[in-house]
């Protein structure tokens, strides 16, 4: 194995580039001291200490960030085998950074160098912010899993606007541990596919959204569960299961309910569009305002 050994102690060592994708899709960055090397199959192995140690796939969308992260990067071989991270260990403080913007140019630029159709401009934007002390991540081309095996905390905002309506969403749920699965291949959105948090799991949605011509609605829930599924793959859902209580303060839901299970359907801008609870007894006050009501 070829090996690089770096060890800075300069205050611009930050900003000092320890390794980058022929293509500019990842950048390894931002370390006080450092090591790293080209392995036996091509990939780059490496190690950081920094302040923070930064990884950044931007044909992802993903920023990783930590004081310290060991891992491996597979360089670009061709179009349709693009670059990605193999491997990541990050420990804390530890932040995982999702930005759909990021993601867009990216694919752009990339579809510019390769000679390939560039994707659409999206109607919207999407970011979302892990932080947590330590995480795990193993990926390939097409698949990438995270692992945070103790608390964290992630701030999701979704905001876009088409011909007759404007909205403006965010997310945040904390929890004690989770499993994320990510599609390295999404196209100009956030890549979460699903998703299993353990609990207690709390979630708090606010979401705004003005149609042409009509006033402003303002949509408040707020849930607690023993666990959380996540499927904004097929279902596009949230699943709250063991000791649910959902409370909904405006908009599309009105009142409270609880339940063995309680399941959250949305749209495809991630808009709470129904809700079903289910459990015995089952308990509840929520006025739904969709077809279908709030009970069992």
């Amino acid at each position: 194995m070829k090996w690089l050994v770096v060890a800075i102690c300069l205050a611009g060592a930050q900003g000092r580039t320890l390794y980058e994708d022929p293509t500019r899709s990842i950048r390894i960055y931002g370390y006080s001291s450092a090591e790293g090397g080209t392995n036996a199959n091509g990939d780059f192995e490496f190690q950081l200490v920094g302040n923070p140690a930064t990884v950044e796939s931007r044909l992802q969308g993903m920023t990783l960030q930590g004081s310290i992260a060991s891992g491996v990067v597979a360089p670009a071989r061709s179009e349709k085998e693009p670059a990605f991270i193999r491997s990541l260990n990050v420990d804390g403080p530890a932040v995982l950074t999702l930005d759909s913007a990021l993601m867009y140019q990216a694919q752009r630029d990339n579809a510019a160098r390769f000679g390939t159709k560039a994707p659409e401009e999206p109607k919207g934007t999407d970011t979302a912010k892990l932080t947590t002390d330590r995480f795990v991540y193993s990926g390939t081309g097409s698949d990438g899993i995270f692992t945070i095996p103790n608390a964290f905390r992630i701030e999701a905002r979704s905001e876009g606007q088409t011909p007759s309506l404007q909205y403006q969403q965010t997310m945040t749920a904390t929890g004690s541990k989770a499993t994320i699965n990510l599609d390295p291949a999404a196209i100009s959105t956030i890549p979460i596919e699903t998703g299993t948090i353990s609990g207690p799991v709390k979630v708090h949605i606010d979401r705004t959204e003005t149609a042409l011509g009509k006033p402003s609605e303002k949509t408040i829930m707020d849930g607690e569960a023993d666990q959380v599924v996540l499927d904004l793959k097929s279902e596009r859902a949230i699943t709250l299961t063991g000791n649910v209580k959902v409370r909904g303060e405006s908009g599309l839901y009105l009142g409270t309910s609880e339940g063995d299970t309680v399941v959250i359907f949305l749209d495809e801008s991630l808009k709470p569009i129904r809700v079903r609870v289910t459990g015995s007894p089952t308990k509840s006050t929520l006025r739904d305002k969709s077809a279908g009501g709030g009970g069992k």
